[in-house]
C-alpha cells in the first residue's frame, strides 16, 4: 500500500480540502471521514484515489478531533 503524507496547506483549494496526490482534484476532509468512514475519497469519478487513516498510528490526533467535535457541537 502506497503511503501519502497530506500537506498542511494546499493553495488553492477551501478550507476542509487537501489535493489529490494521483490527479490533483479535491478531496473533502470531514469530521465523519476522518472519525467514521477512516478514508477520504478524491471527488473525480475517474481517479477515485481513497486514501486510508492509520487508525493505530493516529489516536492522538483522533482523540482531540473527537473532543473538538464535541465541544462544537456545545456551541450549536
Amino acid at each position: 500500500m502506497k503511503h501519502t503524507t497530506l500537506k498542511t496547506s494546499d493553495q488553492g483549494k477551501k478550507n476542509g480540502e487537501m489535493s489529490c496526490p494521483n490527479c490533483e482534484s479535491s478531496i473533502a476532509v470531514t469530521f465523519s471521514a476522518l472519525l467514521v468512514d477512516g478514508k477520504l475519497k478524491c471527488k473525480n469519478p475517474v481517479c477515485r484515489t481513497v486514501l486510508h487513516l492509520n487508525r493505530a498510528q493516529s489516536q492522538t490526533a483522533i482523540s482531540a478531533m473527537r473532543e473538538l467535535q464535541h465541544g462544537l457541537k456545545e456551541l450549536a
